[in-house]
């Protein structure tokens, strides 16, 4: 004769909360991982100034850097870059980028990203790449043609439109 076995059952208005329960945790550590897997620290910030009134400005991440959203603004002329899941870890929030037409680099940390505002006196283009765990931004005369050899992944940004327009 073999031994009996008793199962115990969740109660009918029980097992509904354990489901739900078991499905949140679930849930909350998808976005976790997802998090994780998306977050990088903006480590430094250098700037070389180029011939004909361009600047490069060089962004080190601790790992690879997420793909830019972009759009400028005609009045006043600035081109403003979002990093989703970037945090600073620099310590100055602002950089001056010289005398020519991009005049200050300002860091803004949000929530849920990092946002990069290039000041400049008038609207001119801008192109980026990522580069292992760097990513270039060129800004300044002749970017038309920097912007179509921008590798796959990168974002242009050509200055059009009416003052106040925002792309």
């Amino acid at each position: 004769m073999s031994p009996t076995r008793t199962h115990k059952t969740l109660t009918p208005w029980a097992k509904p909360w354990v489901l739900a329960t078991l499905a949140l945790l679930g849930c909350w550590l998808g976005l976790i991982g997802q998090a994780a897997a998306e977050s990088a620290t903006l480590n430094d910030v250098r700037v070389t100034s180029l011939t004909g009134d361009k600047i490069e400005i060089k962004l080190d991440f601790d790992g690879p850097p997420p793909k830019p959203a972009g759009y400028t603004i005609n009045d006043p002329a600035r081109i403003s870059l979002d990093l989703p899941g970037v945090s600073s870890g620099i310590a100055s929030r602002e950089f001056s980028l010289g005398e020519g037409n991009a005049r200050s680099l300002v860091v803004l940390e949000g929530e849920d990203r990092t946002r990069l505002v290039i000041k400049m006196t008038s609207l001119t283009g801008y192109s980026t790449e990522r580069d292992g765990s760097t990513l270039k931004v060129l800004v300044g005369g002749g970017n038309a043609k920097a912007a179509k050899t921008a590798q796959a992944g990168d974002s242009t940004g050509e200055a059009k439109g009416k003052p106040g327009d925002a792309k």
